[in-house]
């Protein structure tokens, strides 16, 4: 339905070459700049979840599983995949507690989109669906406290989906290390700041005026591309979909929005995999 709405958008877009070309380069350099940074934030929640999990490893094994991560998640619904190509790198008795931690560490990264896009309904009072904003607030917020509390909670919630005879050792360390959680959150807030400054700058640098409003309508794209169903390819399509979407109801050009969206994929996800297939070695 997403791409379906891609294609008609794109049938409608005035193409003119004025309203496409880069009016700020300075704004292009500096977005391109910020992408070993958002992924040295990843980094430090890999390292941080290494040291979690108890596991011992030099730091050229734990960069080729963090490259194989990437690799992984590129080609899994929304990179909750990148799990796949980490747990390889290491014996058996680690891939339980790495699978689970790396999952906590993927969620993090979840609710600061969550966190951001309610802040931005509540700022804006408005969204690109043709709904009363109260309903949407109710279920926003609710889903909010929801997640939430699953995160920080969450050793209490897997334990009723475990055999009673079963215990895993993860499930202690979360409860007696809360400093994890925090720290993955810290990251993960870190590395979405990045994520946000660089649409900003790409919509900049392509002819979309700044303001504060729309830093607020990026919370909002980053909400709904978080919770949107995906295949595969970092959500390809699918991001630029919303991104018209919600862009285009805030008064923003289609064109420039495209470009950002999608440059936004080819420098954070596109170019880090093709860069991660020569680092990452199988087993």
């Amino acid at each position: 339905m997403l791409i379906y709405f891609l294609v008609q958008s794109l049938n409608k877009v005035d193409w003119n070459l004025q309203t496409i070309q880069l009016n700020q380069p300075i704004a292009l350099i500096f977005a391109v700049l910020l992408v070993p940074v958002n992924w040295f934030f990843e980094w430090l929640k890999w390292k941080e979840t290494l040291r979690f999990s108890l596991v011992s490893t030099s730091p050229t094994i734990a960069f080729q599983a963090f490259c194989s991560g990437i690799v992984t998640g590129m080609l899994t619904p929304n990179m909750q995949g990148n799990f796949l190509g980490r747990i390889y790198y290491f014996e058996r008795k680690y891939r339980v507690d790495l699978i689970l931690s790396t999952l906590i560490s993927n969620y993090g990264q979840f609710l600061m989109s969550l966190l951001f896009g309610v802040l931005s309904i509540l700022i804006l009072m408005k969204t690109p669906l043709n709904w009363p904003i109260v309903p949407i607030l109710v279920v926003v917020i609710s889903a909010l406290l929801f997640f939430i509390g699953l995160y920080f909670y969450f050793e209490k919630v897997a334990s009723f989906f475990v055999k009673k005879k079963r215990t895993f050792p993860i499930f202690h360390r979360l409860k007696t290390q809360q400093s994890f959680r925090w720290k993955i959150i810290y990251f993960s807030l870190l590395r979405y700041s990045i994520f946000v400054i660089q649409f900003a700058l790409l919509l900049l640098a392509f002819g979309v005026p700044f303001s504060l409003e729309l830093i607020f309508w990026i919370w909002q794209v980053y909400l709904w591309v978080t919770i949107s169903p995906s295949l595969f390819l970092g959500k390809l399509a699918i991001r630029e979909s919303i991104s018209l979407w919600a862009l285009t109801f805030a008064g923003y050009q289609q064109p420039s929005i495209l470009i950002a969206s999608f440059s936004v994929w080819i420098l954070n996800l596109f170019i880090p995999t093709i860069f991660a297939i020569f680092i990452a070695k199988k087993k």
